[in-house]
């Protein structure tokens, strides 16, 4: 477990670990061994979201809702993709869409449907009408570089295209370690 001293007042906020810290607490513990590490509100938060992107698959609309978060909190595409394991571009695409409010095309990316960039380029089309029909085109398969119509994609696919080549979750698990660097492994 590991946790952060608050900066405003006195006791500490859970960074990683939430799972042995209610195991703990289900077994009547009262004390509870953690390593105590000095991290900003912001990495501790980019922690904990990569500790539960390891832990468990998300759901796409739920992922792409935490990038939406990290873009808010001033991380670049780059600096996201590297911290969740997706390209910069999917980063981009996803992003794109989440800044317009593109709810139907972010579904279509999470049925798998489309990917993102083809998603981000219908959401730049000049009015709604254009990109109903650009949309309703590319899931027909009538628009030039579609998947063949016999193979359908299905969001599985979709997300792992998004990922860097070799990325796994054992990756995740050396970035997570990586931004818990600097913690007294004594204590």
């Amino acid at each position: 477990m590991t946790v952060s001293r608050r900066a405003t007042d006195a006791g500490y906020d859970l960074v990683c670990g939430q799972g042995r810290l209610e195991a703990f607490i289900a077994l009547g513990q009262n004390e509870i061994p953690a390593i105590v590490i000095e991290a900003s509100e912001e990495d501790c938060y980019v922690m904990s979201l990569v500790e539960n992107l390891a832990r468990r698959h998300p759901g796409t609309i739920e992922l792409m809702r935490e990038i939406g978060a990290l873009k808010e909190r001033g991380y670049s595409n780059a600096e996201i993709a590297a911290k969740i394991d997706f390209t910069a571009d999917y980063i981009a695409s996803i992003c794109y869409l989440l800044e317009h409010g593109e709810e139907r095309l972010l579904v279509a990316v999470e049925r798998g449907v489309m990917p993102a960039d083809i998603a981000m380029e219908i959401a730049r089309a000049p009015d709604g009408d254009s990109q109903r029909a650009l949309a309703e085109a590319y899931e027909n398969k009538l628009l030039p570089g579609n998947p063949n119509p016999g193979h359908s994609a299905d969001h599985s696919a979709a997300q792992s295209a998004a990922k860097e080549p070799g990325a796994d979750r054992a990756r995740r698990s050396e970035h997570r370690e990586d931004y818990c660097r600097g913690a007294d492994p004594e204590l």
